[in-house]
This record gives C-alpha cells, sequence and structure tokens, in this order.
C-alpha cells in the first residue's frame, strides 16, 4: 500500500470520536481527513473530501446512519468504505444492508479495529 487511506468520521458523540481517533494513529497509513457531527454537514464533507475510509454513527442527531449511506452511495463515484459504529448492536443487519464494509461496536475495541482494517489492507492489496 502505497498512499495513505483518508478516511472521515460522522459522529455526533465527542468521546466516540476521540476514542477512535486516538486508535487510529497507531496505524500511520491512515489519515483522518475531517469529521462531522451530524448527517447533513457529513454529506456535504464526503463531497469535498471524497475519502476512502468512512466511520459512520448509527444514530445522527438528523439522520440515521443507515440513510446518510443509501444517500450517499446513490450519488457518490469514487470508492469508498463504510464502517458503522455504534453502541446498540441491533443495528448490525441494517448496516451491513446499508453498503457497509463493516461493523464496530462503541467503545471502539483496538483489536476489532485492527481486523476491520487488515481486512481493508487486503482488499486494497
Amino acid at each position: 500500500m502505497n498512499d495513505k487511506i483518508r478516511a472521515v468520521i460522522i459522529d455526533d458523540e465527542e468521546t466516540a470520536i476521540d476514542n477512535l481517533c486516538f486508535e487510529l494513529k497507531k496505524y500511520p497509513w491512515i489519515s483522518v481527513e475531517g469529521i462531522a457531527y451530524n448527517g447533513k454537514a457529513g454529506i456535504r464533507l464526503l463531497e469535498k473530501e471524497r475519502p476512502d475510509l468512512l466511520f459512520l454513527d448509527v444514530e445522527l442527531p438528523d439522520m440515521l446512519g443507515m440513510d446518510l449511506a443509501i444517500k450517499v452511495h446513490e450519488q457518490q463515484n469514487w470508492d469508498m468504505h463504510i464502517v458503522f459504529y455504534t453502541a446498540y448492536n441491533k443495528y448490525l443487519i441494517d448496516a451491513l444492508r446499508s453498503y457497509a464494509f463493516d461493523f464496530l461496536l462503541k467503545p471502539v475495541d483496538a483489536e476489532e479495529l485492527s481486523v476491520v482494517l487488515g481486512r481493508l489492507q487486503e482488499e486494497d492489496n
């Protein structure tokens, strides 16, 4: 893998964002390009940054992450992997049906994140 993977986080929970950013710093080949705290701002950020990887909370203040994923998927013209993450595993099936690459529970577990990012590296090679 020659280039950094550009990531964006869309989540309204500051503690979860901080935790995820802390864990992602362990991976020098991932660069967090931006953070949005609601769906509307998230869509604008995605259009601007066109990231390779999106960490998307399932419950945002203005929409569900699944709805955002569907809307973005219909409009996007670049390759992007979506990792849903939430405190509620009841969303797993819906997330996987909404173009998810993977799914993490909050707080993000370092080992689980490593598995997801390992899958991402394998797919990019």
